[in-house]
């Protein structure tokens, strides 16, 4: 698993590629946390990369993003293939997480303009 982060937009940006199973998550778990939870500062996930994801991975969207609400802050998921979209609106996250298909539309919700 791999993590690598920029800036889009002024916002934080975070790619993720391989596979959000239990290895893969184990792999970034504290990185992400570090840069997304640790940040407290709205941020772009693009799942683009991510070919396969578990509970696992799920609960590492979860447990950052409660803090990232708390703190005020938003998450958004971008670009995620398709199998793994489907895992995560089966798993109700798209209640709590936006996800979109566009970076330029994914930045206006993280701004809180659409």
């Amino acid at each position: 698993m791999e993590m690598t982060v920029d800036n889009v937009e002024g916002f934080r940006r975070v790619r993720l590629t391989g596979r959000l199973d239990l290895k893969g998550t184990q792999e970034v778990d504290l990185n992400f946390t570090g840069q997304v939870a640790g940040a407290k500062q709205p941020v772009l996930v693009d799942l683009a990369g991510v070919d396969y994801i578990a509970s696992i991975g799920i609960r590492m969207f979860l447990s950052n993003v409660k803090v990232l609400s708390a703190a005020g802050a938003r998450m958004v998921i971008v670009t995620p293939r398709k199998l793994v979209e489907d895992v995560l609106k089966l798993a109700g996250l798209d209640t709590v997480i936006p996800i979109s298909h566009d970076l330029a539309e994914a930045v206006q919700l993280l701004k809180g303009t659409k």
